[in-house]
């Protein structure tokens, strides 16, 4: 065995040396390749990390471009539909410190609201061509249409309404839905919204100008036919005289100074003075001091009652708004975008200041008027705040069809110059 052993050892030596490697050259590879592969691991845990690391700032720029990207995308939605988050915050704002916009109340809103409507009037005035009046008193379609919804369509809606919920909301309130549906639109209200939504302005003042006018006779009159409050029957001229006052102070002065200053210096109407937004930010304020003041009007009627009336009076001027705009659609009538986003706001405002008047004095002899005051008070900020928020809609597809009416313009005037030169 040991001579086997000695033969084994000598025949390793021998190809030891016939590789030209002996047994210390040996461990010394394999420890310089333990130490490449301890190294090699290194450099894959450091890559590890690495990748890792990039994972994670891909991860953070993902997330910061994505809270950017979400902020700028809410910042443009409040830019866009700030009259929205305005009327909002005025409601809320009524809704805690009514006394803040109340008439006696610091804001002095008997004032503001005055000067408010007489600055959107003057900008109406300044902006609006003089020639677009002029045409639009020949619209009398357009017109016959308006005074033909607040006079016969309005009031047909509001008696069969009265008559089908009378038994549910008791006589007095049913004669209020009445009366309300038979009073003239806003004096300035429908106007400003108009204009914000770029509607037919000059048929918007002449209709406010013409039911404002008639509707001191015409309101009484229909309010006794539908609700046979024959012992009313008063035809007192003080209302009437108070109207002409205001539509001429609020309506008609301002405009022709608006027209004059125009016509004498063209120059002012160019300069880049926001109307369409200060006209908002008015309908805003006027918006928190109507709310202020039906917060703190006692209504003689309970809680739930008044819950109920806000919801149907709420489903009524939706209702109203939807079915003018789809009538004002049938074809044959030819009406364009401006005039019905006019004949919407003309014919489903109702004025609260000629109402109360009118109320007033045609009801003076029912100890229930206190009632039938009430879905008058209530729609007003309704109507406003409904109105309101249509209007960046309007204002879309008011804009979007009168690029389509340039373009086949545009394009009609390409067809004829063709035809002149073809003719040539």
């Amino acid at each position: 065995s040991k001579a086997i052993q000695i033969k084994i050892n000598q025949s390793e030596n021998q190809n030891l040396n016939k590789y030209g490697t002996n047994q210390n050259d040996l461990e010394t590879i394999i420890i310089v390749n333990n130490n490449n592969n301890h190294h090699h691991h290194q450099l894959k845990e450091e890559e590890d990390k690495n990748k890792e690391e990039e994972d994670k700032g891909h991860k953070i720029n993902y997330c910061k471009s994505c809270c950017k990207t979400w902020f700028f995308n809410l910042f443009d939605f409040i830019k866009t539909n700030w009259v929205m988050f305005g009327l909002i915050g005025a409601f809320i704002l009524a809704f805690y410190y009514p006394e803040l916009g109340a008439k006696t109340g610091p804001l002095k809103p008997k004032i503001v609201n005055k000067f408010v409507i007489a600055f959107a009037l003057f900008g109406i005035g300044i902006t609006l061509a003089t020639n677009q009046l002029s045409n639009s008193a020949k619209h009398w379609q357009l017109h016959s249409f308006i005074q033909f919804g607040i006079w016969v369509i309005w009031p047909f809606i509001g008696f069969s309404l009265a008559t089908l919920l009378k038994l549910y909301i008791g006589e007095s309130l049913a004669t209020g839905i009445i009366a309300m549906s038979c009073m003239p639109t806003t004096i300035a209200s429908n106007v400003m919204l108009t204009r914000a939504a770029h509607g037919n302005e000059a048929a918007s003042i002449f209709n406010c100008i013409f039911s404002s006018i008639f509707g001191v006779i015409i309101s009484p009159i229909l309010m006794l036919i539908l609700t046979n409050h024959s012992e009313g029957l008063t035809f007192n001229l003080e209302p009437l005289f108070e109207i002409f006052e205001t539509l001429g102070l609020l309506v008609v002065l301002p405009l022709i100074v608006g027209q004059i200053i125009r016509y004498f210096l063209p120059f002012f109407s160019k300069l880049p003075i926001p109307w369409s937004n200060l006209t908002f930010l008015g309908l805003i304020f006027i918006v928190f001091t109507v709310f202020c003041d039906t917060i703190l009007a006692k209504i003689p009627i309970s809680i739930l009652a008044i819950g109920a009336i806000i919801f149907l009076l709420l489903i009524l001027c939706i209702f109203l708004k939807l079915f003018f705009w789809y009538f004002s659609a049938i074809p044959f009538l030819k009406f364009l975008i401006v005039d019905r986003i006019t004949i919407i706001y003309s014919c489903t405002q109702k004025t609260l200041a000629i109402g109360i008047t009118s109320i007033t004095v045609t009801f003076a002899n029912d100890p229930s008027i206190g009632v039938i005051m009430v879905p008058l008070l209530i729609y007003h900020p309704i109507q406003l705040f409904i109105g309101s928020l249509m209007v960046p809609t309007f204002r879309n597809i008011a804009i979007s069809q009168q690029q389509q009416l340039e373009q086949q313009q545009q394009q009609q005037q390409l067809e004829q110059q063709q035809q002149q030169q073809q003719l040539e």
